[in-house]
């Protein structure tokens, strides 16, 4: 299937025509996965071409969303041509189809899976400050086919066609989750004996134990949480603290047959050999004085059935 972008329209805006509507079934159809990387004013101006929702690149490009200007729209269109992913011909140009469906697929799916994953990397010399890397890959999903997107901090955005059923282990693959035993921690206060349970750990210990921990002073980090969560799970929490790990998380969102939105969030902090923790999902204030972070150990069994119950049935 190939799209057909009018020559005036090409020549003179972004309100480019195309002579037939692309189809997830033109990716599922073809032999080879399909990939392509975009810069973010060319994603943006197909889209236009394609005649898709601006809303629709709105959880996946920075910034708000507006189409580009006439001057920009029409460089981005020689650019492609030059790229060979739009085709001349005689009264317009044509647009590869299976990028074509790719697009419509990002615009309009019915399910969107976004992994984030961030880690903190050591200052490089004695006195700098840690700096913070954070990389976000969705994949936006039909029946037949998913398409995953990852982007970089230039805004320019690969895509590539993935089969549906295997994008659970595309997110294993890229988070490393492991079928390991949760972390066996006591509970302070009431129920003390469990194992495993819900550490809430105020913000102001967090402020003294982290630093701490980034120093390698675990003594000092197990000191400040032990007031909250007790000797032994301060010990653990404050190896997990000083692992220098990463933290991910993955979200779903899908629409029923009702209209209604579903969907799930699963964050965890992947501490190697200090265990798996499951991490709230939404910052919290540090500021409030009385702002807590709840750690709980968890199994990699445990995160993955997480990540799978957020998904509809059928994916």
């Amino acid at each position: 299937m190939n799209d057909t972008v009018s020559a005036s329209d090409a020549e003179t805006s972004a309100d480019a025509e195309t002579s037939a509507e692309p189809s997830n079934a033109a990716l599922a159809a073809s032999t080879g996965p399909a990939r392509f990387r975009l810069g973010r004013e060319e994603l943006l101006t197909l889209g236009r071409v394609l005649d898709l929702p601006a809303e629709g690149f709105a959880g996946l490009v920075d910034g708000p969303v507006t189409w580009p200007s006439r001057a920009v729209a029409l460089a981005v269109l020689h650019g492609l041509i030059a790229r060979g992913l739009l085709t001349e011909f005689d009264g317009g140009t044509r647009l590869d189809g299976r990028l074509a469906a790719m697009i419509e697929i990002v615009a309009r799916p019915e399910l969107v899976l976004r992994m984030h994953r961030a880690a903190v990397v050591p200052a490089g010399e004695p006195g700098g400050q840690p700096t913070g890397v954070l990389q976000t890959i969705a994949w936006f999903a039909r029946p037949e086919v998913a398409v995953e997107v990852v982007g970089d901090a230039g805004g320019v955005y690969e895509l590539q066609e993935v089969p549906l059923d295997y994008v659970i282990g595309r997110i294993l693959a890229y988070t490393g989750l492991r079928p390991l035993d949760a972390v066996a921690v006591g509970v302070a206060g009431p129920g003390a004996d469990r194992l495993g349970g819900p550490l809430p750990v105020p913000v102001s210990a967090l402020k003294v134990a982290g630093p701490a921990a980034d120093r390698g002073d675990l003594q000092a980090a197990a000191a400040a949480l032990t007031p909250t969560v007790g000797a032994d799970a301060a010990k653990a929490l404050a190896a997990a603290l000083s692992a220098s790990g990463h933290s991910f998380l993955v979200s779903s969102r899908y629409r029923l047959e009702s209209g209604r939105i579903e969907g799930a969030v699963t964050a965890w902090l992947d501490a190697g050999e200090a265990g798996l923790w499951e991490v709230p999902s939404e910052p919290v204030d540090e500021d409030d004085p009385d702002a807590v972070v709840t750690f709980t150990p968890a199994s990699g069994q445990y995160l993955y059935e997480s990540i799978r119950a957020g998904l509809p049935r059928a994916a």
